[in-house]
C-alpha cells in the first residue's frame, strides 16, 4: 500500500494529467458523500492502478469537505491521510507561527507532517525557500509534502525522510546551523492514545535539549494544550517566552521559545478571533500561580447594580482560564470577580478590550421567572454550579439561542448559586 501511494504522489510531480484527472475526480463527485462513494467504486473488480488512483482521490475529497475550514488558502494542497489532516495546525495559527520568525532567514522543521506550519514559515522567511528543511519520517507524508511545496510556490525548500534527531547530529558534525528549529512532537503513542507529556513524546527533544542548541539559535516548541504550564517551564528550562493559542475560544496549543540559557521574560495569550484578528494580551512571569486577592461580588452588590443600571459580566477566554490570571484582569480591566471558585467577573461600566466573552446581565432569576422562561430561547452556561448545563436546560425547559444566555454560577465568599439571564453585548 506505501508503495502504491509514494507512486501516485510522485506521479502528481511528474505527470500533469494525474492532477488534472485528480481535480475533474473532484469536481465530479464533489456533492456525494465520499464513504458511499468508496464502497460504490471500489466494491467493482478494478485495476490494481486505478484502485490506487480511486483510493487516493476519495481520500483527497473527504479531507478537503471535512477540513476545508481549517486551511483557509491552501486548496490545491493534497493530503496523505485524514489523520494527518486532524493533527495539522489551523492555519490561522500557523499565521501566528509565521510572524514569530522575526529577523530568522533559516529553518529546520524537525517533525513536519502535513506540512501547514512549514509552508507558511517558509513563505514568511522568503526566498522561494531557500535554508528552509522539513525533516519527514514517513516517505508517504515527505513526497506528499514535496508536492505541496511546489504547488505553493516554495521550490527551493528541502524535503528530507528520515529521522529527525540523526539529521541534527549529522548537520551538528557539518557545522550547519539554523536560525530557527520548528518541532511539533507526535502526541500519540504506538497504540494512538493521546500524549500530555512532552518528555514521553517523539522525537524526544527534552533529553536532546542541548543537541537543537547545537544546531540552532532559537527553538520553538508546539505542546498539547492540556499541558500544564508550570510544567512546561520546569521541562523547558532555556524558555523566554510562553505562548497560549486560541481560535475562537478553543485553546489549541502551549508554544514554548526557547533559547539556550535564557530566562523567562513574558507569558502571552494570543486569541484568535473569529474575523481572523489576534487579541493578544503579555504578562509577566510575576502572574503565575499568584492567588487572587482581590474584591468578591456580593449577591446585595449585584442586586443594587443592576437595580441602578446597567451591569456587564466578563467571562475570560480558554488562555486566561489556564494561566488564571484573576489578580491581572481584576487590577487591569477594574472588574469585580464573582466568587473564589467561579471565575466570572462584572462591571458596571463595558470593558470592550476585555479577553474573553462579554455579556450584559438583564436580571437575576427567581423562581417567577424562571417559570415565565419556559419555552424561550436561551443557551444555558454552568460556571461552578450544583447542575451541570444539559440537566439544567432540562429543568428550565428553554430552547436554544445565538445571543441570549443563562449563567448558573455561584456569588460571594460563601459561593451562593445563583442564575442569571443575560445577553451578548
Amino acid at each position: 500500500m506505501i508503495s502504491d501511494s509514494l507512486e501516485i504522489y510522485r506521479s502528481l510531480s511528474e505527470n500533469t494529467l494525474i492532477s488534472q484527472r485528480l481535480e475533474e475526480f473532484i469536481c465530479q463527485y464533489c456533492e456525494q458523500d465520499p464513504t458511499k462513494l468508496r464502497l460504490k467504486m471500489l466494491g467493482k473488480d478494478i485495476a490494481p492502478q486505478d484502485r490506487a488512483f480511486i483510493e487516493f482521490a476519495i481520500l483527497q475529497l473527504e479531507a478537503r469537505k471535512k477540513y476545508s475550514s481549517k486551511f483557509l488558502d491552501l486548496s490545491k494542497i493534497i493530503f496523505p491521510s485524514k489523520l494527518a489532516a486532524e493533527q495539522a495546525s489551523n492555519t490561522l495559527v500557523s499565521r501566528f507561527h509565521s510572524q514569530l520568525i522575526g529577523g530568522a532567514s533559516s529553518l529546520l522543521d524537525m517533525t513536519a507532517g502535513l506540512g501547514i506550519d512549514f509552508l507558511t514559515m517558509s513563505k514568511a522567511i522568503g526566498k522561494e525557500g531557500k535554508d528552509c528543511v522539513a525533516v519527514e519520517l514517513d516517505p508517504v507524508k515527505a513526497e506528499c509534502l514535496r508536492y505541496n511545496l511546489s504547488v505553493a510556490g516554495i521550490p527551493q525548500a528541502e524535503v528530507i525522510c528520515g529521522d529527525s534527531l540523526e539529521i541534527l547530529k549529522k548537520y551538528k558534525l557539518e557545522g550547519r546551523r539554523f536560525d530557527l528549529i520548528y518541532v511539533d512532537p507526535a502526541r500519540r503513542d504506538e497504540d494512538g492514545s493521546r500524549l500530555y507529556d512532552p518528555a514521553a513524546c517523539l522525537p524526544d527533544i527534552v533529553s536532546n535539549r542541548n543537541l537543537l542548541f547545537d544546531v540552532a539559535d532559537r527553538v520553538l516548541v508546539k505542546n498539547s494544550p492540556m499541558v500544564d504550564v508550570a510544567k512546561a517551564l520546569e521541562i523547558f528550562p532555556d524558555t523566554e517566552a510562553l505562548y497560549l493559542v486560541a481560535v475562537k475560544n478553543e485553546c489549541k496549543e502551549l508554544l514554548i521559545d526557547m533559547r539556550k540559557d535564557a530566562k523567562l521574560e513574558k507569558l502571552v495569550t494570543v486569541d484568535i478571533l473569529s474575523n481572523g484578528e489576534h487579541q493578544i494580551v503579555e504578562l509577566s512571569p510575576a502572574e503565575l500561580g499568584r492567588s487572587y486577592n482581590g474584591p468578591i461580588m456580593e449577591e446585595d452588590l449585584l442586586k443594587e447594580w443592576i437595580e441602578k443600571g446597567m451591569v456587564w459580566m466578563y467571562e475570560p477566554s480558554s488562555t486566561q482560564m489556564k494561566l488564571k490570571t484573576w489578580n491581572y484582569l481584576a487590577e487591569k480591566f477594574n472588574v469585580v470577580k464573582g466568587s473564589p471558585n467561579s471565575h466570572i467577573f462584572f462591571s458596571r461600566e463595558c470593558i470592550e478590550d476585555f479577553p474573553g466573552r462579554i455579556m450584559i446581565v438583564e436580571r437575576i432569576l427567581d423562581k417567577k421567572s424562571v417559570k415565565e422562561l419556559k419555552g424561550q430561547p436561551r443557551n444555558v452556561v454552568t460556571r461552578n454550579y450544583p447542575l451541570k448545563a444539559v440537566p439544567l436546560a432540562k429543568k428550565l425547559r428553554i430552547n436554544s439561542s445565538n445571543d441570549r444566555f443563562i449563567y448558573g454560577l455561584t456569588i460571594s465568599s460563601l459561593e451562593y448559586p445563583l442564575l442569571l439571564d443575560t445577553r451578548l453585548d
